[in-house]
């Protein structure tokens, strides 16, 4: 698969088939069973419930999360500046997995055991996890999400792309910590989806039966992903940074900071 290169600094990105086929091939698929299949007893299975495509999609995109988190941070190292890139990196790990089993109700989607007292009386879908526990426990994460999907996957890379601002280079902070064009569709797609979720919740069809849970799933299921191209595309340009640096020192600037 070949690799797009870095705007300015020679350093290998994520393919095009990564970026833009796809999460568009994920996004067609996914309508098109749903409008193939909806009203049915499948579309129920595979598309609405929490064994289905989506749900468990979520789980394992952020599962793949923490697999990339780990797999960059060794290269941490040489990233500017060390402590702070050790500190990301194993937040995205620890905060993969807790999503990868949160997604999951920490196995109860699979075993289906019964929710403890506390969690049948406290959590809004009575299932055992904790981001169902309080209204703002899902939407702190989300807004959070939604915030660096917003700015970091589609507004920094089109204004650094139009050179509207002067583009980061290694070894520079701001070139390890933003994302590249590899998100850009990824997060457009996310936000679309968030977008049309909102007009259609708001659009009177609720009084006939439909609540949309699918779209909040599928917005989920985007913003994840964000995240993963976000990590894959990190350590992929530290991985050939730190090649680089190996093969010709004096060529390629050193990590400043302890």
């Amino acid at each position: 698969m070949e690799h797009s290169a870095t705007p300015g600094t020679g350093l290998p990105d994520l393919s095009r088939n990564v970026t833009i086929v796809l999460p568009f091939a994920l996004l067609g698929g996914i309508l098109v069973i749903g409008a193939a299949t909806y009203g049915t007893r499948f579309y129920d299975v595979a598309i609405k419930s929490e064994l289905g495509i989506i749900e468990n999609g979520n789980a394992i995109l952020a599962l793949a999360v923490a697999v990339y988190a780990v797999r960059a941070w060794p290269l941490s190292r040489d990233l500017t500046p060390r402590w702070f890139f050790k500190t990301w990196l194993a937040f995205f790990i620890l905060g993969g997995l807790f999503l990868a089993l949160e997604e999951i109700s920490w196995g109860q989607h699979f075993f289906n055991w019964a929710s403890p007292d506390y969690f049948r009386r406290e959590n809004l879908q009575r299932e055992t996890n904790i981001h169902n526990l309080w209204h703002m426990s899902e939407i702190i994460p989300k807004f959070l999400l939604h915030t660096a999907a917003i700015f970091g996957g589609i507004v920094w890379p089109l204004v650094v792309g139009r050179g509207k601002v002067r583009a980061p280079a290694p070894p520079e902070f701001l070139y390890w910590l933003m994302p590249t064009r590899a998100v850009l569709w990824t997060s457009t797609i996310a936000i679309a989806v968030r977008v049309g979720e909102r007009i259609l919740a708001n659009s009177g069809l609720k009084q006939y039966g439909y609540n949309f849970k699918e779209f909040k799933e599928l917005n989920e299921l985007f913003l994840i992903l964000f995240v993963v191209l976000y990590l894959a595309s990190l350590t992929l340009r530290a991985r050939a940074y730190a090649k680089a640096r190996t093969a010709d020192p004096q060529a390629v600037p050193k990590p400043q900071g302890p």
